[in-house]
């Protein structure tokens, strides 16, 4: 081997050395940037509805009845007026799709930790939710759950990566980094007890939202360990524990038959009792800003019609 060749292999070797321990150093200090922001508390996307509801909990006294899910919920039924139907004392703690089945989890037990004493828990969902897999949103924003040693290592390591790896989240944190102080919303905007939705117009109220049939996906293990979770403390706690379906809205209520079938199949299998009658078909005159919310203006309405399907499984 010539000097030259022999010269050349050690610059590369050298060369790949920097590069590696340059990639090394970066990652570290993008996740590094991320975690002293998340110790800061810094403002994340959803976390309003999250600090909303913690609140209620955290004011709440005695409560027969919580109401867990997405936002299909929180559009969908009024507490207030559940209340004055059953008279039962009810909270809807709704929080959205990218909390998933561990934030109804989160939710529950941390009712259950407070002066709620709830008696009825309704896990109420849109029917896709079964196939969405796990969420990030609720390990990051829930610092007790983000540390508890039933979540592996790996598995916050991989959350941290994926939420701070990327250009938007990198700008963010930096920008965030260097203030003296984070300033969070103390006011978000909330009406009738949840978000409030963007401002839309419906010209007319003819048929506009089709779905096509839509095939289920493999359920993840992680997300039956969560349905399990809830299930297991309804049951440990003496709680009646139902399942229900959010609404759809739009023209063919059936394209999801087969979702709600897997969906029914799993929460069968792992102990729920499923209100018959759900999800309901909403028409698309119904529909509010986005196509699983209901419009403001018939949140009492299918309160009602809710209620009428939830009634029988009250006694």
């Amino acid at each position: 081997m010539s000097q030259n060749s022999f010269t050349s292999n050690s610059s590369y070797k050298l060369y790949l050395l920097v590069l590696l321990v340059c990639s090394a150093l970066l990652c570290a200090f993008v996740l590094l940037i991320g975690h002293i922001n998340h110790l800061r508390h810094v403002h994340m996307p959803y976390e309003d509805i999250y600090q909303y509801q913690m609140e209620k909990i955290k004011n709440a006294g005695p409560t027969d009845t919580i109401f867990l899910g997405d936002s299909s919920l929180g559009n969908a039924i009024n507490a207030a007026l559940w209340s004055k139907l059953t008279k039962d004392n009810t909270m809807n703690l709704a929080l959205t799709a990218g909390y998933g089945y561990e934030g109804a989890y989160v939710m529950l037990i941390n009712a259950l930790a407070s002066n709620m004493h709830p008696k009825n828990v309704v896990i109420f969902f849109y029917p896709r939710q079964i196939m969405e897999g796990t969420s990030d949103l609720i390990f990051l924003e829930s610092p007790a759950l983000f540390g508890n040693p039933d979540v592996p290592l790996q598995r916050r390591l991989m959350l941290s990566w994926k939420m701070n790896m990327n250009i938007d989240s990198l700008v963010s944190n930096l920008r965030n980094l260097f203030k003296k102080k984070v300033v969070v919303k103390q006011n978000p905007e909330f009406t009738n007890d949840y978000m409030a939705q963007l401002p839309v117009e419906r010209k007319d109220s003819k048929l506009a939202v089709t779905l096509r049939e839509i095939e289920p996906k493999p359920v993840s293990p992680e997300t039956i360990l969560y349905l399990k979770k809830i299930y297991e403390t309804c049951e440990n706690n003496n709680l009646r524990c139902i399942y229900v379906h959010g609404p759809i809205i739009g023209s063919d209520c059936h394209a999801m038959d087969k979702v709600i079938e897997t969906a029914d199949m799993h929460m069968k299998q792992i102990g729920f009792e499923i209100v018959k009658g759900t999800p309901v078909c909403a028409p698309y005159s119904h529909m509010g800003d986005v196509p699983f919310h209901l419009r403001p203006e018939v949140k009492d309405l299918y309160t009602r019609k809710y209620y009428e399907l939830i009634k029988p499984y009250w006694h």
